[in-house]
C-alpha cells in the first residue's frame, strides 16, 4: 500500500486539515480530507502521518510506504532530527510505535508537486 499524506493550515496557525491519497498495487483506491480546526502546519503534517499509519494498520496490510512533502516530519520520525517541541514529540512517538506494527514501513520525503495528497 502506498499512501501520500499532507497537512496544511492557512494562515499558519489557522484553519487546518490533512489529506490522504491511497494507492494499492498502483491503483488509486480512495482519498480523504479531514478538517482538524485551528492549529499549525506542523501539527497538521504530523496528524496526516499518524492517520496514514492508522489507515494502513486498520486495512491489515503488512507493508506500507508513506510519502509526504514535510521534510521535518520525515527526518524527525526517522530519528535523524531531534523533536524539540513537546506537543510534536507525542505525535512522533505515536507514529514510531505504529511503524513497528508493520513488517515493512517506509516514510519518505517527496517534493510538493509529486505529493498526490497536496490538493
Amino acid at each position: 500500500m502506498m499512501i501520500y499524506a499532507d497537512g496544511s493550515a492557512r494562515p499558519n496557525p489557522g484553519l487546518a486539515s490533512y489529506g490522504l491519497w491511497i494507492d494499492v498495487d498502483g491503483h488509486h483506491v480512495t482519498d480523504l480530507t479531514v478538517p482538524i480546526g485551528r492549529t499549525t502546519c506542523n501539527v497538521a503534517e504530523w496528524r496526516a502521518l499518524v492517520a496514514a499509519l492508522l489507515f494502513a494498520h486498520g486495512a491489515g496490510v503488512e507493508t506500507v510506504r508513506i510519502q509526504t512533502d514535510s521534510r521535518l516530519v520525515v527526518e524527525q520520525v526517522m530519528g535523524r532530527w531531534k523533536v524539540k517541541a513537546p506537543h510534536l514529540r507525542t505525535f512522533c512517538q505515536e507514529a514510531q510505535a505504529l511503524m513497528r506494527e508493520f513488517k515493512s514501513c517506509r516514510v519518505e520525503w517527496v517534493p510538493r508537486e509529486r505529493n498526490e495528497a497536496d490538493a
